[in-house]
C-alpha cells in the first residue's frame, strides 16, 4: 500500500478548471501504477482532493491524493475504504482509510470468546469492543 500526494492526475477527468493537463504526464503515471501492479482503491466524498484557493474563473480542483494497493494487500483487507475528508485550512483534503466491516468482525470474535469463557474480564473486553464503533459514530455525527 502506498498513498499520499502524487501531484499528478491518473485520468484527465480528475481536474476542473485551469489549462488542460498534458496527456503524457498522467499517462506516464498510469503506466507506472499499472507496471507496479497497483490500483486505486477509489473513494467516498468529494472527487477532488486539492484546490488552488482561488475563486470563480481562476478556481482549479484536482484529485492529486490517493491510496494505491496491490492485489495481495487487497486480499488481506477486502473491505478497506478511502474517504476524502473536508479540507480545513489546507489546500489538500486529508484521506481517511478504514477497514469497514473489520471492526464488527472484532466484536464477533469477542462475543464468541465471552460465550466460551463468560468471565468478568471477557465481559469487559466485549463491552469495550462493542462501545468503540458507537464512540466513533458519535464523534463522526458531532463533527
Amino acid at each position: 500500500m502506498v498513498g499520499g500526494d502524487y501531484n499528478v492526475l491518473l485520468h484527465e477527468d480528475e481536474k476542473i478548471g485551469g489549462l488542460p493537463d498534458h496527456p503524457p504526464e498522467y499517462e506516464d503515471f498510469a503506466f507506472c501504477v499499472n507496471l507496479s501492479g497497483l490500483f486505486d482503491l477509489g473513494y467516498k466524498g468529494s472527487p477532488f482532493t486539492w484546490w488552488n484557493g482561488r475563486p470563480n474563473a481562476e478556481c482549479i480542483f484536482k484529485r492529486l491524493d490517493r491510496i494505491l494497493v496491490n492485489m495481495s494487500f487487497h486480499n488481506l483487507f477486502p473491505t478497506i475504504e478511502v474517504e476524502h475528508l473536508i479540507r480545513t485550512g489546507l489546500d489538500h483534503a486529508p484521506l481517511l482509510m478504514s477497514c469497514g466491516e473489520q471492526r464488527e468482525h472484532i466484536v464477533r470474535v469477542k462475543e464468541i470468546l465471552f460465550k466460551e469463557e463468560p468471565t468478568v474480564e471477557n465481559r469487559i473486553v466485549l463491552q469495550k469492543a462493542q462501545a468503540e464503533p458507537k464512540n466513533y459514530l458519535s464523534i463522526e455525527e458531532q463533527y
